[in-house]
């Protein structure tokens, strides 16, 4: 079972390596390029205003599915059907909420053709991850793996060809760059459904209001604890273009930094939707969960500090090889981001266990606390230090939720020599930053200093013992068995 989740774990990160980064670093950066920070710090917390409350188009409902097809397999076909039709009715009540909200904020009518279009690519997008759920609940982490790529491969290739194509009359603009989205999510949509019909039986579509009110019951946990987390990582930037002068510029210059923070904070996010089935699995067969806990903190923190120690280390070249403009703001808020992104990784562990067990009561009281905290601490630093105080208020929060959901994790779990572990990762870390501000001082050469930074980072990782050459001899001889 370790063997087939870190080869899964191992195929997802390949392939998310190869589309991923290319996409927010080439695509989305360019579109930020080509069409100005203003119209794209619009764009940016537009986007983020549809996620906030993106939660009603879900409500739990994929978590708690991902969960209860990994422990009761014969229930795709009954529940495939009753919450597909359960799912548009809420898409119904999202956008009754969400363009109700725009009006009270007082978004111009341009605003508002602009967030009509990306609640639309809203409801597309979660409809596949609910989709998408079922195969990773049958534990078909390869085929969920290719669907978490497809959707970004054909929106490199439409967007690839309005940037660079030289097409007469097919430039990029904010419009043409929703509208790529939209026509890949209804590719995926209809492709990753077909292969989700094909493992189940006879689909009978009903209506069922007693179905549709346990299901509702069960994720209601779920759906609260997403809608928190969303805000607390979402709404910073909504606050940035409502409060400050000229927010849609602000907006923009913090989405610089965001950017790779979302990028790198995506493999948490593809490590939680592979150890949700698993941990669900082992809790129900009353097995030990400490291995995976232990595997996975490991495997998913040990590359991240190589990356953040060269990011911090070449934050300055880093923002000025990407973006057309940029300022000093940009810069220390790309420093906090990246401190940030850790604990925000971690939480993709702890919290991925706990909602297994679970547990979500004591999640939701701990979030809502985090939650509002940010909030208040957003609506205070923002006016008086803009974009660097949403930083700063990001990187206090992460740490502040990490902290607390891990520890509860660990406990409640009693989950051994984690504390090795962690004190493995603060030596590695520690490690990797003073090779990364050496290399750049002796070296001189930035891309000469990073690729040689990095070589010799993940070489570390050998005598610490946090990666053992036995254990991954022992990995290749057992699959080739």
């Amino acid at each position: 079972m370790k063997r087939r989740i870190v080869s899964s774990i191992f195929l997802v990160v390949f392939l998310n390596l190869l589309i991923k980064p290319f996409w927010i670093l080439g695509i989305d950066r360019g579109v930020q390029n080509a069409v100005g920070t203003e119209s794209y710090g619009l764009y940016f917390a537009l986007f983020n205003f549809s996620l906030l409350f993106n939660i009603l188009l879900d409500l739990g409902i994929t978590n708690f599915n991902n969960r209860n097809i990994a422990q009761h397999h014969q229930l795709l076909s009954k529940h495939l059907a009753g919450i597909s039709i359960l799912r548009l009715l809420l898409a119904v009540l999202y956008f009754f909420i969400g363009l109700g909200l725009a009006f009270i904020l007082g978004y111009e009518l341009s605003s508002i053709y602009i967030l009509i279009h990306l609640l639309i690519n809203q409801f597309l997008a979660s409809f596949i991850l609910y989709v998408r759920s079922n195969l990773s609940g049958l534990h078909l982490f390869k085929t969920d793996a290719v669907f978490s790529i497809l959707d970004r491969i054909i929106m490199i290739l439409i967007c690839g060809l309005m940037l660079w194509g030289d097409i007469e009359n097919f430039n990029i603009n904010i419009e043409r760059f929703i509208w790529a989205q939209s026509i890949a999510y209804v590719l995926v949509l209809i492709a990753v459904f077909i292969a989700v019909i094909r493992k189940s039986s006879v689909i009978q579509w009903y209506v069922s209001k007693a179905f549709f009110v346990m299901i509702l019951k069960k994720s209601f946990p779920y759906a609260l604890l997403i809608l928190l987390m969303n805000f607390y990582f979402r709404s910073d930037s909504v606050l940035i273009e409502r409060l400050l002068p000229n927010g849609d510029f602000q907006a923009g210059l913090y989405a610089q930094s965001f950017r790779l923070l979302d990028a790198a904070g995506m493999f948490g996010y593809l490590f939680a939707g592979i150890l949700l089935p698993v941990f669900s699995r082992q809790l129900k067969l009353k097995q030990d969960v400490g291995d995976m806990v232990r595997i996975g903190t490991i495997l998913l923190i040990a590359p991240l500090l190589v990356l953040v120690s060269l990011v911090i280390t070449y934050r300055y070249e880093l923002l000025d090889l990407l973006y057309h403009q940029t300022h000093q703001e940009a810069v220390d808020v790309l420093l906090l981001l990246m401190l940030a992104l850790i604990p925000f990784s971690l939480n993709y562990i702890s919290g991925t266990l706990l909602t297994a067990a679970g547990h979500l009561r004591k999640m939701n009281i701990l979030t809502f606390s985090v939650t509002l905290l940010n909030i208040l601490l957003n609506l205070v630093f923002i006016p008086i230090y803009g974009i660097v105080g949403a930083g700063i208020v990001a990187l206090f929060t992460q740490v502040l939720m990490a902290t607390l959901l891990f520890r509860r994790a660990i406990l409640d779990h009693k989950i051994e020599r984690m504390k090795q572990i962690a004190f493995k990762l603060l030596l590695f870390a520690i490690l990797c930053g003073g090779v990364c501000f050496f290399l750049k001082i002796t070296l001189g050469n930035p891309l000469l200093a990073g690729i040689s930074s990095g070589i010799l980072c993940t070489v570390l990782l050998f005598p610490l013992g946090l990666v053992r050459l036995k254990d991954i001899i022992r990995f290749i001889n057992e699959k080739q068995a």
